[in-house]
């Protein structure tokens, strides 16, 4: 499995694209406001888009992704407690920048399901507390998780937005993350990244 990390962007946004280079089978994960980069991507390497996953639905992350869904035809996919947040422009942040930006799912996940990508999987776990549906995407078998705004390198997301919890971040970060193996690498949706290893003695968060 081959990844390609894009965020020239204007909010400072993580998306990435991850791709079996044998089938040329891939996925999107976080799009954010990176169409142009994402789509010549998906041309440079022949990437055959088949989901464009959400790890949450706040805007910076999501913003471009019906534009991705209408030149490829690729689905959009979200945790099933996140659905109210990509359909409404109040609490999925658009209005904030001047947008009314409304994203209907076209599938929705749960704790657990998995996506199978060429031959490459990504395990869906349900990491609540930045937002109600937010989810991490885990390759045990690349040694990468995908963990949008609930784990940053030596830091965490915030959890004062529409049904944020802290307590149950700090609850899915410990229960959910800080149990995957130390080698694993974190892809967060913003700034850089770390390990599971590293998070376990640098995050002052969850110590």
């Amino acid at each position: 499995m081959e990844l390609i990390t894009l965020n020239n962007n204007s909010m400072a946004e993580n998306a990435y694209l991850y791709f079996d280079p044998q089938t040329k089978n891939g996925v999107v994960i976080d799009p954010g406001d990176n169409e142009k980069d994402i789509m010549n991507a998906v041309e440079a390497n022949g990437i055959i888009l088949t989901g464009i996953l959400l790890t949450h639905g706040h805007y910076d992350h999501l913003c471009s992704a019906n534009e991705i869904k209408a030149h490829t035809k690729a689905p959009i996919v979200c945790h099933t407690d996140e659905k109210v947040l990509l359909e409404d422009p109040q609490l999925n942040l658009s209005v904030i920048f001047g947008k009314s930006l409304s994203v209907t799912p076209d599938k929705e996940l749960a704790d657990g399901d998995e996506i199978k990508i060429g031959g490459g999987i990504l395990k869906t776990i349900h990491t609540p507390g930045h937002s109600p549906g937010g989810i991490c995407f885990y390759a045990e078998a690349n040694g990468k998780v995908f963990t949008g705004d609930t784990l940053f390198r030596e830091s965490i997301g915030r959890s004062d937005l529409y049904m944020g919890n802290h307590d149950q971040l700090i609850a899915s970060i410990k229960q959910k993350l800080m149990t995957l193996p130390e080698h694993v690498r974190v892809y967060p949706g913003h700034g850089f990244g770390s390990t599971v290893g590293h998070e376990r003695v640098g995050n002052l968060f969850v110590l």
